[in-house]
């Protein structure tokens, strides 16, 4: 179980889910790193797209899965990969999917990817090109007309060679939080706007 859905089973807790739940959203949640905490102590979210059970088929060896897709899975033991490409891109495609099959949908779609980067700082850098045309293909096609886009990360890298570098040092705990609105909202709620420029980083 992941933080975040421990959190987000937690009933007293006011979180942004459970609004999109009950005003009847589509929802998608993906992410890269599924174990995280014992599958006892929080319930499970009841999502509409979860890309959860492909990681977790990665990982069970005891998953009847015909032999070309098990040998496709095994080409590659890199934490980044499955198969022969990124789990990061494929997160990409799978939301792209969400986005794509609910056009005319209200949708919450959540990713958080964290292998791309969380052993070895270096490779972060292997998404950069995926996520800038994944951001262009929103433009694209005209989903960022009508979305609010949220991309974040909680801090920087924390171990290894890279901390002991000015930039990781500089960096450890440094969040990264980049919220763009589109032009109609701002128009039609100026207050928004007002909020965010006044909570911005200087």
């Amino acid at each position: 179980k992941t933080l975040q859905e421990s959190i987000l089973s937690v009933r007293r807790i006011p979180v942004l889910y459970k609004e999109v739940y009950f005003r009847g959203y589509i929802d998608c949640y993906a992410e890269d790193w599924a174990p995280y905490l014992e599958p006892c102590i929080a319930k499970y979210p009841n999502y509409t797209h979860y890309f959860r059970s492909i990681i977790l088929a990665q990982d069970n060896k005891d998953l009847q899965l015909c032999s070309e897709t098990k040998k496709h899975i095994n080409l590659s033991n890199n934490s980044i990969c499955i198969g022969n490409e990124f789990k990061h891109n494929i997160i990409f495609k799978y939301t792209k999917q969400c986005i794509e099959k609910y056009n005319k949908k209200r949708k919450y779609v959540f990713m958080w990817n964290k292998n791309i980067s969380h052993h070895n700082p270096y490779s972060s850098t292997a998404a950069d090109e995926d996520t800038k045309q994944y951001i262009l293909w929103m433009n694209s096609t005209g989903n960022l007309k009508n979305t609010v886009l949220v991309i974040m990360s909680d801090q920087g890298p924390r171990s290894g060679q890279f901390v002991e570098t000015d930039f990781g040092r500089m960096t450890s705990n440094y969040p990264l939080l980049s919220i763009y609105i589109p032009h109609y909202v701002k128009k039609a709620f100026p207050t928004i706007a007002k909020i965010l420029n006044n909570n911005k980083a200087d």
